[in-house]
C-alpha cells in the first residue's frame, strides 16, 4: 500500500465533506446580527471565520482573502442550486460514490486514532540505527530557536532580552506578550523551509548560539531566530538531536503496520471473487 498516497486520499475527501458541512453550518447556524460576510441569506460568523482559520493570530490581508474565498464558493453553490445541479444525475451519482470512499477513509481515521501503542525508548533508538540513512538531511539545515512577533519594538526587546539572559528567560518575560505569536523551540528546518528568505540568508551565516538581527517582512512580522546547531547536507545527526524526528516517524510506521494488518484481516473476512 502507498501509505502517503492513502492519506493524501483521506485528506481530499474530509476537506470536501468539511467544506460542504461547513456551508450547511453557516446557513443554518450562524447569528444574523453579528456576522462577518454574507450571501443573501447565508452568513459567515465570527466564530465561524475563526474555525476556519483555527487561529486569530492571523493578518488582516490573510482573513480578508479567506471571507473572499467563501463567498465565492457561496455564490457558486446557491448558483448550482437555482440550477437544480444537486438534482442532477451525474450529481448524486458522485455523492453515493463519495459515501464509501468518505466511509471507508473515516473508518482507517478512527481506527488510527484509537490505536494505543506500547513500546520502550530502546526500540526507538533500534529504530534509528537500522534507519540511519533515511535521517540524513537532503540540503543544508539548522535546529533553530524562533520567535516572531507582529510588533517590532517587542521583537527587539525580546532579542536584548535572549543577548542578555537566554532563550529560557526571553520567553518567560515574554510569556504574556499578545504580539509574540509564534514560539519554536528546537526546530530542525531545511534552508529552503526558513521564512522570510531574508532569515534564511542571516542564519546561514551564523555559528551555534549565535542570534541574528530582527528580521522584518511585508506582512508586518518580526522574528528572531537562534542557531543552535547547523547541518550541511547528506549529514546523518545524532540520535539525541533528532530524537522527537524519530519517535514521530516510529510511530507512523508502527501505525502503518497496524493499519495494514486491520485491512488485512478485514480482506481475510471477506468473500472476494475477481474474475479475469
Amino acid at each position: 500500500m502507498n501509505w502517503k498516497k492513502h492519506i493524501r486520499q483521506i485528506k481530499i475527501i474530509l476537506a470536501a465533506l468539511l467544506t460542504a458541512a461547513f456551508i450547511v453550518g453557516c446557513q443554518e447556524s450562524s447569528d444574523k446580527t453579528d456576522y462577518v460576510a454574507r450571501v443573501n441569506d447565508s452568513y459567515l460568523s465570527g466564530s465561524d471565520l475563526l474555525e476556519i482559520l483555527d487561529s486569530a493570530n492571523v493578518d488582516d490581508n490573510f482573513k480578508s482573502e479567506v471571507v473572499r474565498n467563501w463567498i465565492i464558493k457561496e455564490i457558486l453553490y446557491q448558483e448550482a442550486v437555482k440550477k437544480g445541479i444537486p438534482d442532477e444525475k451525474d450529481f448524486k451519482s458522485v455523492i453515493e460514490k463519495s459515501k464509501k470512499e468518505l466511509a471507508g477513509s473515516l473508518l482507517l481515521k478512527n481506527f488510527a486514532s484509537d490505536l494505543t501503542l506500547n513500546y520502550q525508548p530502546h526500540e526507538v533508538k533500534e529504530y534509528y540505527n537500522q534507519n540511519k540513512k533515511e535521517f540524513s538531511f537532503g540540503s543544508n539545515s539548522f535546529k533553530l530557536n524562533i520567535a516572531t512577533f507582529n510588533n517590532q519594538n517587542n521583537a527587539v526587546q525580546f532579542r536584548s532580552l535572549l543577548l542578555s539572559s537566554g532563550w529560557a528567560e526571553a520567553l518567560k518575560q515574554h510569556s504574556n506578550d499578545s504580539t509574540l505569536l509564534i514560539v519554536s523551540n528546537g526546530i530542525i528546518l531545511s534552508e529552503q523551509d526558513i521564512y522570510p528568505q531574508k532569515l534564511a540568508r542571516i542564519v546561514n551565516g551564523l555559528h551555534p548560539l549565535e542570534i541574528s538581527i530582527v528580521i522584518s517582512d511585508e506582512a508586518g512580522y518580526h522574528t528572531v531566530a537562534q542557531v543552535l546547531n547547523n547541518f550541511g547536507k547528506g549529514t546523518i545527526p545524532l540520535f539525541d538531536v533528532i530524537k522527537e524526528s524519530v519517535e514521530e516517524r516510529f510511530v507512523a510506521n508502527k501505525k502503518k503496520q497496524l493499519l495494514d494488518n486491520y485491512i488485512d484481516e478485514l480482506y481475510s473476512k471477506s468473500h472476494i471473487e475477481i474474475k479475469n
